[in-house]
């Protein structure tokens, strides 16, 4: 078990990837292609067809993408519009720059993903509940990229974001 969810991680590492290029136009595809990768290490886990629930609860995370936030307070392109007001009401009207506002929204769209997937703990009582503090996981993933290798960090922000959406189910198994 342990080596197909660390291969899936990996394999959704590269999803995740694809997800943000270009090579493929059609992006609902590419969601799609992400949360089927997801659902698969789950079903490995959890063999019940609840879980088949994933793509429709992690849809509308895996979708909202993340505005401006990877910038991580480098740029003063437009907040994603679903986070702008809490984000507004934490750290005041929005400054041009702000690596906080950033950071703390990059985590938010990560919640967006894995708080409505943890609601599958309500029909299957061994799930994970702690899978929904995952989401947060995203702003360090880029921030970490961005320490590692400036010029390519959302490339690498993405493969380590795709990579913690799976890898932590590791810690099942430990």
């Amino acid at each position: 078990m342990i080596l197909y969810l660390s291969l899936l991680s990996i394999l959704n590492a590269f999803m995740y990837r694809l997800r943000g290029s270009t090579w493929l136009p059609i992006k609902v595809l590419k969601n799609l292609l992400v949360l089927a990768v997801v659902t698969g290490a789950f079903y490995l886990i959890f063999p019940v067809w609840y879980v088949l629930l994933i793509p429709v609860l992690g849809y509308l995370g895996i979708t909202m993408g993340h505005g401006s936030y990877m910038d991580l307070g480098t740029n003063t392109n437009i907040d994603n519009e679903r986070f702008k007001p809490l984000l507004d009401w934490i750290f005041g009207v929005e400054p041009p720059v702000n690596f906080y506002r950033d950071f703390t929204g990059l985590a938010l769209t990560g919640l967006a993903f894995s708080l409505p997937i943890a609601l599958l703990w309500f029909l299957i009582p061994t799930f994970p509940l702690w899978y929904g503090a995952i989401g947060i996981l995203k702003a360090p993933a880029y921030y970490i990229a961005k320490l590692l290798y400036e010029p390519k960090y959302t490339l690498i922000g993405e493969l380590l974001w795709g990579f913690f959406m799976i890898s932590p189910l590791l810690l099942l198994y430990i």
